[in-house]
């Protein structure tokens, strides 16, 4: 994928020079830092030694928050840069995660292995038969939760204007309704989001029992203006379990 390789030498860039990913992708770490704020009530104990898989990881910063968290992170990719990339962030957050070449139509996983299965900015480049395949194929490996994000086609959307910013933005296939496609894939869906609470990056409300120390999510130096990151959020997703 052009746009992910061209994201990644910029981050190399930049790392060069002492940036952390916060900085270089603003929208991009909010998006997915917001979504765990609001998806923390629901997320397992990390006592437990809970599992997460991310299907499409990209970047791979959605699976150094996990294993940040404190779950047994595992990633399925099967573009080449996305392995680069995704070393880079692991090497740059200090933490380790499992990640391997796959195809999510066809997780190489049992039944029921994981506590969360995640993908963000994926299914949106399939139509909606194969969207709806995605999804039970994720339901199938996981125990309880599945965690699904799209690019946001709300107008004033940050994604609506850095893709009429950047000429590489890859165009998708359909934009699904998350919530009827979950239910479609035989999902419940608990909870849907813009991903627009940022909450200034005041990660100690992702509480589980009480127990999980907020501060491992707070290293980040983000130099964006609050104001701008407000705005209507990069992706919407919504969090299903299962029947």
């Amino acid at each position: 994928m052009e746009y992910l390789h061209r994201e990644f030498e910029n981050y190399s860039h930049q790392r060069k020079r002492g940036l952390a990913f916060e900085s270089v992708h603003p929208f991009k770490s909010h998006t997915y830092l917001s979504t765990l704020i609001q998806i923390g009530n629901y997320l397992p104990n990390p006592q437990t030694e809970p599992r997460s898989l991310e299907v499409g990881f990209g970047s791979g910063y959605l699976i150094s928050l996990f294993a940040r968290l404190g779950f047994r992170a595992v990633g399925i990719e099967r573009d080449d840069t996305a392995f680069q990339y995704s070393r880079a962030i692991l090497e740059e957050k200090m933490v380790s995660a499992l990640i391997a070449k796959g195809d999510g139509f066809n997780l190489p996983f049992k039944d029921n292995t994981f506590d969360i299965v995640s993908s963000f900015g994926m299914i949106e480049h399939y139509d909606l038969y194969q969207q709806g395949k995605l999804l039970k194929e994720m339901s199938r490996v996981s125990k309880n939760l599945v965690l699904v994000g799209v690019p946001n086609d709300n107008p004033k959307s940050n994604y609506q204007q850095f893709k009429s910013e950047k000429t590489y933005i890859p165009e998708v296939e359909i934009i699904p309704d998350l919530h009827r496609s979950c239910l479609e894939a035989g999902l419940d869906p608990i909870m849907s989001s813009g991903c627009n609470a940022i909450l200034g990056l005041d990660l100690k409300g992702i509480l589980v029992n009480g127990t999980l120390n907020g501060d491992l999510l707070l290293r980040t130096e983000v130099s964006t203006p609050r104001d701008t990151l407000a705005r209507k959020g990069f992706l919407k997703f919504t969090l299903a379990k299962k029947n």
